[in-house]
């Protein structure tokens, strides 16, 4: 009776305290996509500087992004620039062995922007890649408004749905 009680118990905090978990994990994946969104903003804000003033060399300019980059992005130049000063550089395709490598996970038409504008490099005169590059931008802030604009709600709703859920079950299970 008495260890059955706390048995019980102790499992019912279990759920509630898992459940709770999974809610305020889904309300940080939700800023740290905002974040990386902002990250990838400033980052090519900066690209398209260098391009503009200085003509930087797209390797270097990488490391540079990679230096002064949010941790998102700056996970991403560093693959970037690895796959991009490799002997064998394919830039179909750079774009998602980046993301892949640095673990990243946009929204399809973030991602697709960036492929467009990286997979286009080398290939565009210098007013095609600004182009590119004022494309992405809008993209990705178009993007980051919208994350941004529900974010605070969709956060307290998953944290509150995950403690919900667990006392659900938790009385269910007493």
């Amino acid at each position: 009776g008495w260890h059955m009680n706390h048995l019980k118990l102790i499992g019912a905090l279990l759920i509630v305290a898992s459940s709770t978990w999974v809610g305020l994990n889904s309300a940080h994946s939700l800023r740290r996509l905002q974040s990386a969104l902002e990250g990838f903003t400033t980052s090519l804000e900066r690209m398209r500087e260098e391009l503009s003033f200085s003509r930087t060399d797209f390797a270097q300019l990488c490391a540079a992004l990679r230096e002064n980059g949010e941790k998102e992005s700056a996970r991403f130049f560093s693959a970037l620039e690895k796959d991009v000063s490799g002997e064998n550089f394919q830039p179909i395709g750079a774009t998602a062995r980046a993301a892949d490598t640095a673990g990243l996970r946009l929204p399809p038409a973030a991602f697709l922007a960036l492929e467009q504008l990286f997979d286009g490099f080398g290939r565009l005169d210098l007013d095609g890649q600004i182009r590119q590059i004022d494309y992405a931008l809008i993209v990705l802030r178009r993007q980051a408004e919208e994350i941004r604009s529900g974010a605070d709600q969709k956060c307290r709703s998953y944290q509150l749905l995950g403690l919900c859920t667990g006392i659900a079950v938790m009385i269910l299970v007493i």
